[in-house]
């Protein structure tokens, strides 16, 4: 008992099979590819890390711009910084060296 198949029944056979090879690889690709969901899960991750980060840099430079408002402002803060790091004198002070 021979067994015989028709051109045709081989032809839709060989293309099933490549379909099914094709759906394979591409749902690898999705999920585990560069492009992937994983991948993307990652890319995520990062750039929310580097949101906050930003932020907390923008928060910084803020606070910087007030403290540079404030010493072009306010000579006080001058004087302060003159008298503590700088170790100078007003005109009416007087100076004790040990």
């Amino acid at each position: 008992m021979a067994v015989s198949y028709s051109l045709i029944t081989i032809k839709k056979f060989l293309f099933r099979c490549i379909l099914i090879a094709e759906l394979l690889v591409f749902s690898w690709y999705a999920v585990w590819g560069s492009h992937g969901i994983y991948a993307m899960r990652a890319m995520r991750q990062h750039n929310s890390g580097l949101q906050q980060n930003a932020a907390k840099i923008k928060q910084e430079i803020d606070e910087l711009k007030a403290e540079i408002a404030d010493w072009q402002t306010y000579p006080f803060y001058q004087e302060q910084y003159a008298r503590e790091n700088l170790q100078l004198s007003g005109a009416q002070d007087e100076v004790y060296f040990l």
